[in-house]
């Protein structure tokens, strides 16, 4: 794959909430269908560090910058599934605007924070103007590896995705990603203060949240190609 964008993923938290599928759906466009595990959609909030070059700049020092995607996964009619990203807070206005242009996903510009200490890592990030406030406090405690040789089915199904979909101009599109596969390990929940759900217009999550962690992963991130 020729890739449009290069970057690396790193002290990344995945936070997934189990909502009612008729909830997610309802954020989501005529073609696409939330894909269930144990009869619930899910929606991650994702905040990590991304180093990140921009083609024909690849080889270019990379910019380095907090982010925090909001993302649910999804299927389309052809029963393929891919990830479908509901927000994603980018601390950098140019980079946030030009993949925003390149990719056709919602990026917004943010303050974002990334903050390691040990096992224990916080994420904080406020949304800016001249987008609606939105924010999010979220520390966790690193814990042990998932999975020998394989993670559990839940965890797979969270983070083995290898496509987004989205709109380019008002064409649906597939947006290619390749990488390893993350190395994971389990996460203990220590604090989180977010509205970054409810502004989407989903209910406040019930329960508590599914919480993993990885340190990271180099990813292509290739050119969106029309969906069929």
């Amino acid at each position: 794959m020729a890739p449009l964008v290069h970057q690396r993923w790193e002290d990344v938290a995945f936070v997934h909430h189990a909502y009612p599928p008729e909830a997610v759906a309802a954020l989501l466009p005529e073609g696409l269908v939330p894909d269930t595990f144990g009869g619930s959609a899910w929606v991650g909030i994702t905040p990590f560090r991304m180093r990140s070059g921009v083609a024909p700049f690849l080889s270019a020092p990379r910019i380095t910058v907090g982010e925090v995607n909001v993302r649910t996964y999804v299927r389309d009619a052809a029963g393929s599934d891919a990830i479908w990203f509901l927000t994603l807070e980018l601390d950098h206005l140019v980079a946030a605007t030009a993949l925003r242009a390149a990719l056709g996903v919602p990026y917004r510009w943010a303050s974002v924070e990334v903050a390691r200490e040990g096992d224990e890592v916080r994420y904080r990030s406020r949304r800016r103007a001249p987008h609606a406030p939105a924010r999010l406090d979220l520390r966790i405690c690193v814990g042990d590896p998932l999975g020998d040789p394989e993670p559990p089915p839940l965890e797979t199904f969270l983070s083995s995705r290898w496509r987004a979909y989205t709109r380019t101009l008002g064409v649906p599109v597939a947006v290619p990603v390749e990488h390893e596969p993350w190395p994971l390990r389990g996460a203990e929940l220590l604090a989180v203060d977010t509205d970054l759900l409810t502004d989407l217009g989903l209910p406040p999550p019930a329960g508590e949240p599914h919480v993993m962690f990885s340190p990271g992963v180099e990813v292509r991130i290739g050119f969106p190609r029309p969906l069929r």
